[in-house]
């Protein structure tokens, strides 16, 4: 599960799959979107990021993930 946070006092958005930064609720920041795909938590981390032209983050390795998963995808459709 990927959750979208957002912390408007620091201007910032995060995309993250790590139980562990639910803590960040507790520091002002706010889920405001979820998803089991990190594609379409991107997709709309973004908009809201350059809706209030907000620094947008995320975990790379969860990134990378979602690349290799993509990647794999292609390679088995082409066999």
């Amino acid at each position: 599960m990927f959750r979208v946070y957002i912390n408007h006092i620091k201007g910032r958005v995060l995309i993250s799959g790590r139980r562990g930064d639910l803590e960040l609720i507790k520091q002002g920041w706010k889920i405001v979107y979820k998803t089991d795909s990190w594609k379409k938590a991107y997709n709309y981390a973004r908009k809201i990021a350059l809706k209030y032209d907000y620094v947008l983050e995320w975990y790379l390795e969860e990134m990378m993930t979602f690349s290799e998963e993509k990647i794999s995808t292609k390679l088995l459709s082409l066999n």
